[in-house]
């Protein structure tokens, strides 16, 4: 009966909307990664590796992690005002992670064959888009408009393919890699900005400093957890730069593409889902616990359904995927 009723509830309704916006992303970008491997070289895969790294740890920065505040604020005008302020500091965190990349590249901290003050203005405009992007997506979950999140993400995914394809179809550099990635970040901004001034309309907006003191726990707690989680997570591409030739670190950028960045937004899909569950069953004074059964059978079939699919496609995917480049540089570790 448990499991009869997870299936069937709203929340599960939510993560199938969600869910379908998010494949159907990655599909785009799954859909011309042999394109990607047949215009792009190993070491420049490495390069976007770094450029995934060090912008990823950053944009988990970049909100001071207010958006998760947003589903659960006290009142629409404070989720609103904290949309606003996220989307501020996203800036201020683009610029920081601008010049530490421009700093650690400067320094030899890290190796690269881009242009690092290219590199630099490229990884500071993905932070700041990446952080728009989660500010306005909480204020959509808090307004109950999956549908539109789900047509974002896959705008976003097929501006993410076709910006990497065609940058790599006028010259197919690291610099353009990373450049089609920053760039594609822009589609489906503008559906959730709708969703943004419907809800700032007519709206006065709270101080700054005053969120900042009611939802303090998020900046000061939530923000250097999520830190070092992404700092721990990104640390092997950070290492592998270091340590091995661009080539076999490329290989490994190739592979976390392939696998590790979609079983990632997949677990981001299901944790937007089921915060914005939990902010409306708080307001109603229900049961939380009834909220995280639904949401871990729900972990547990999208990761079972997507173990058995690489299982039962890799033998002759991979192949196909990499091109006669990328396989002789394989066989060469």
């Amino acid at each position: 009966m448990t499991l009869q009723r997870a299936m069937t509830s709203p929340m599960v309704r939510r993560v199938g909307t969600l869910m379908g916006g998010t494949l159907a992303g990655q599909l785009a970008v799954f859909a011309v990664t042999p394109l990607l491997t047949r215009l792009y070289s190993p070491a420049a895969f490495s390069d976007f590796g770094l450029y995934m790294a060090i912008s990823g740890i950053f944009s988990v920065l970049a909100t001071l992690r207010l958006e998760a505040a947003v589903p659960i604020a006290r009142t629409d005008t404070d989720a609103v005002g904290l949309t606003r302020l996220a989307i501020r500091s996203s800036v201020g965190v683009a610029l920081i992670a601008a010049f530490f990349t421009a700093l650690a590249l400067h320094l030899g901290w890290f190796t690269s064959s881009a242009n690092p003050w290219g590199l630099a203005v490229v990884v500071g405009v993905s932070v700041w888009l990446i952080g728009a992007f989660q500010a306005l997506t909480a204020l959509s979950i808090r307004r109950d408009e999956f549908g539109q999140i789900a047509r974002a993400k896959t705008t976003q995914g097929m501006g993410l393919a076709a910006g990497q394809v065609i940058l790599g179809l006028l010259s197919p550099s690291s610099l353009a890699f990373t450049a089609g990635d920053a760039g594609g970040r822009l589609a489906g901004l503008g559906q959730l900005l709708r969703g943004y001034r419907q809800a700032a309309e007519g709206t006065t907006f709270t101080s700054s400093a005053r969120l900042l003191g009611v939802y303090r726990e998020f900046p000061l707690y939530s923000m250097p957890a999520a830190g070092i989680n992404a700092l721990g997570s990104q640390a092997p591409i950070l290492l592998l730069g270091l340590a091995f030739a661009p080539a076999l670190a490329g290989l490994y950028v190739f592979a976390n593409r392939l696998v590790a960045v979609p079983v990632g937004l997949i677990a981001r899909t299901l944790s937007q889902v089921y915060l914005g569950e939990v902010g409306h069953v708080q307001a109603r004074g229900g049961a939380l616990q009834p909220v995280l059964t639904r949401y871990l059978l729900a972990a547990l079939l999208a990761a079972g359904l997507g173990a058995g699919l690489v299982l039962l496609t890799a033998p002759w995917l991979v192949p196909w995927l990499f091109g006669e480049q990328w396989l002789a540089t394989l066989h060469q570790y």
